[in-house]
C-alpha cells in the first residue's frame, strides 16, 4: 500500500509535488509483475489502512510504503520507508536531496520514483529479500537504513 507522500515543508504548493511523487512511486511499482500496489485517495479522511480496507475489504496487505517530503532553501528533501504492513517493522528508508527549482520540478519525482522502484522491487531487491525470507520460514531482520542522500 502507497499512502500519500506527506508534506511536512509547511508549504501548501508542495502538495501537488508530494501528490506527483506519490504517483510516480505507484507507477514505478505496478511495471513489476510481482508487485500489486493499492493507492489511498488522499482525501479520505480515514487513515490509509482504514480507507483500504473499506474499498478492498479482504486484501492483505503485505507492505506499507510510507514517504515524507521537506524543503530548506532550495533543496529538497525526501525521505521514503517500506514497513511490514502485519507489524510496522521497518525494512528500508532511503532519503534523497535534489536542488529543487521551478525547472527541476518535473524532473525530480521522476528520478527519485525510479530510485524508489528499483531499490524495493528489482530482482534481488528489498522486496524479493523479504519475501524469500518469509518463505523460508526465518524472521527478518531490517534492511540497512541509508543515512545520507542518495
Amino acid at each position: 500500500m502507497v499512502p500519500p507522500f506527506a508534506n511536512d515543508s509547511g508549504d501548501p504548493a508542495l502538495n501537488s509535488f508530494a501528490k506527483g511523487i506519490t504517483e510516480n512511486v505507484i507507477g514505478g511499482l505496478i511495471g513489476f509483475e510481482n508487485v500489486r500496489v493499492f493507492g489511498v485517495d488522499p482525501r479520505s479522511r480515514y487513515d490509509a489502512e482504514t480507507a483500504l480496507r473499506a474499498v478492498a475489504p479482504g486484501v492483505h496487505i503485505g507492505y506499507v510504503l510510507k514517504g515524507r517530503i521537506n524543503r530548506a532553501g532550495n533543496q529538497i528533501q525526501i525521505t521514503v520507508a517500506l514497513l511490514q504492513a502485519a507489524d510496522d517493522q521497518y525494512l528500508w528508508s532511503g532519503r534523497f536531496c535534489r536542488e529543487f527549482s521551478p525547472g527541476t520540478m518535473i524532473d525530480v519525482p521522476h528520478d527519485i520514483a525510479l530510485q524508489v522502484t528499483g531499490v524495493l522491487a528489482q530482482p534481488h531487491g528489498v522486496l524479493d529479500k523479504e519475501e524469500l525470507q518469509n518463505t523460508a520460514g526465518i524472521r527478518s531482520r531490517s534492511l540497512a537504513h541509508q543515512n545520507g542522500c542518495l
